[in-house]
């Protein structure tokens, strides 16, 4: 009865580290009974680690693709709902403004955020006995010594009206800045 005959198996498992306390373990079997050669035993260690490495690489590509689509969908939001807003809103940089909505372009005059935008400061759009206040809430927010403020001052229309503002501030990290 040689057909019932077992034949010698050989079961090889060559650990390897996946990313944070995770494992995972490539098994080889031979129908042979025999000992793996000293430099195959080193080619599968070999390519366990390799198969580690490209799975946790897939893994942190699929958390980034994740992350960058969360993110996507937030800036969409946030941009619909300030596009829309009946009040003002403006993101500062380096002393320009980055950002306004069109309630803020029309608010001071200005047809078009574009009007504005990487153009015009909230130097440029305070009245002349107002500056020295805008500066000093700019400032203090920008340094981190204000979280937050609110304050009124005298804004300056582009047609040269004079107007009424309060503003509602807070600092934020915008572009690693």
């Amino acid at each position: 009865m040689d057909g019932d005959r077992t034949m010698p198996h050989t079961l090889m498992i060559f650990p390897a580290a996946l990313g944070g306390a995770r494992s995972l373990a490539l098994g080889v079997a031979s129908c042979e009974e025999r000992r793996p050669m000293e430099t195959e035993a080193g080619l599968l260690q070999d390519l366990a680690g390799d198969l580690a490495f490209a799975l946790d690489a897939l893994e942190t590509e699929t958390r980034t693709r994740q992350a960058e689509e969360a993110l996507r969908v937030s800036e969409d939001r946030f941009r619909r709902l300030a596009e829309h807003s009946l009040v003002g809103i403006v993101l500062i940089q380096n002393d320009l403004y980055r950002y306004v909505n069109p309630a803020f372009a029309t608010m001071f005059g200005y047809d078009h955020p574009r009007d504005i935008i990487d153009r015009l400061g909230p130097l440029d759009l305070a009245a002349p006995e107002s500056r020295g206040i805008v500066a000093v809430n700019v400032e203090k927010r920008v340094l981190g010594q204000l979280r937050a403020s609110r304050y009124q001052y005298r804004g300056v229309r582009r047609d040269g009206r004079i107007i009424d503002v309060e503003e509602h501030g807070a600092r934020t990290v915008h572009a690693q800045r």
